[in-house]
Formats: C-alpha cells, sequence, structure tokens
C-alpha cells in the first residue's frame, strides 16, 4: 500500500480560516458589526494585510515577551519610539528562536508592518524585523506568518514523494 502525505497550502490555510470566521460570524451578528468596524478602523477594507499601508518604525526595546497573554498571540516586544510606545506583534516566538534571533531591552530595533485595529485597541503587525545586520522575515508580502518546517535528522531537505 502506498501511503501519500497530503500538505496545505497558506493559501489553503488563509482559506479555512476565512471559511471558519464567516460560518462563526453567521451565528453572531456582532462579530459581522465589529470586524467591518475594525476594518473601518484600520482603513482596512479588503480585510487583510496590505504592504501597501506598511510603514517603517524604529525604537529601543522595553519589554520583549515569547508568550502574549493577549490575542494576537505569539511574541511580542513593546518598542520606545519618538512618538511614544509601540506594542509590535512578532508571530511566533519559535520562528525567531529557529532563526538565531532574540531581543533583551536596551537594543535599537526597526520594524516594517502594519498597524491594526483590535478590540482592545491598536498593535503594529510586523511583516520583518531588523536588530543591528540581521533581518528576519515574519510574515509574506500578503500578511501570512512565516512557519518554521522541521528540518529532517540529516539536515538534508527532503521533496515530497509522489507520481513522478
Amino acid at each position: 500500500m502506498n501511503i501519500k502525505s497530503r500538505t496545505i497550502s497558506a493559501a489553503g490555510l488563509a482559506g479555512i480560516f476565512i471559511l471558519a470566521m464567516s460560518v462563526a460570524a453567521q451565528g453572531n451578528p456582532q462579530a459581522v458589526q465589529q470586524t467591518s468596524q475594525t476594518n473601518q478602523v484600520s482603513g482596512n477594507t479588503a480585510g487583510g494585510y496590505d504592504a501597501a499601508r506598511e510603514t517603517v518604525i524604529t525604537g529601543t526595546v522595553v519589554q520583549y515577551s515569547a508568550k502574549s497573554a493577549t490575542a494576537p498571540m505569539g511574541a511580542r516586544v513593546t518598542l520606545q519610539t519618538s512618538s511614544g510606545v509601540v506594542d509590535v506583534h512578532l508571530g511566533n516566538a519559535k520562528f525567531l528562536e529557529i532563526n538565531h534571533f532574540s531581543l533583551q531591552a536596551g537594543e535599537a530595533v526597526r520594524a516594517t508592518g502594519e498597524n491594526v485595529a483590535l478590540r482592545s485597541g491598536t498593535i503594529f503587525v510586523a511583516r520583518s524585523v531588523q536588530k543591528g545586520s540581521q533581518v528576519v522575515m515574519l510574515r509574506s508580502k500578503n500578511g501570512i506568518p512565516l512557519m518554521a518546517t522541521a528540518a529532517p535528522a540529516n539536515g538534508k531537505a527532503t521533496v515530497p514523494g509522489g507520481a513522478r
């Protein structure tokens, strides 16, 4: 018996997420209204990340947390910028770790991303983060978080099997 593994693309995951949100919203009209308000506040009429709205912020690390207690979950850094304190969402902390990227209080950081309005306030969703000469891409140009993939024990990438 030939067993084939199946993978889901990032676009497939995004489609599943959108479908799940629409199903959940059908049973909760308030959720639809909140989503609409959030998109209006952030200027996001398409409901997704838009690289055209990206800005660059620079600042000094005040605090770094690998696990956020509030949504969106994941790594966060609080930056002191020239215009005030900014909460920056970095995504999966494991992804940062795999890329040998760490943050400590007092370090200078540059982040490229977009401000997103949430129920609890606004957060800067970083697409890339830079410390010194090290740059880590965190999301695709469409805002989809990049994921770490497991490497096999021999360290070599493998090509999925199937018909050739």
